[in-house]
């Protein structure tokens, strides 16, 4: 659910999924699953993704910006 909302807001600010991996410290295929959904993320993190990105995380958890398909 929060994998979506992070790639669409990533994709808005143009950053690759190498360098949101890099801000986070972590490899881009630990990044992928982020976005796929394949990871719980933890508060932090979410606070992370949020910083990185520009945005307040109430933005991330929110269900209305879900978007149905990127």
């Amino acid at each position: 659910m929060h994998g979506t909302l992070i790639r669409k807001y990533r994709i808005q600010k143009e950053f690759s999924q190498e360098y949101m991996a890099s801000q986070l410290n972590i490899c881009q295929e630990a990044y992928s699953k982020i976005e796929l959904n394949k990871t719980e993320l933890t508060v932090k993190r979410l606070y992370q993704i949020a910083s990185i990105l520009g945005i307040p995380i109430y933005e991330l958890l929110s269900e209305e910006n879900i978007p149905n398909s990127i």
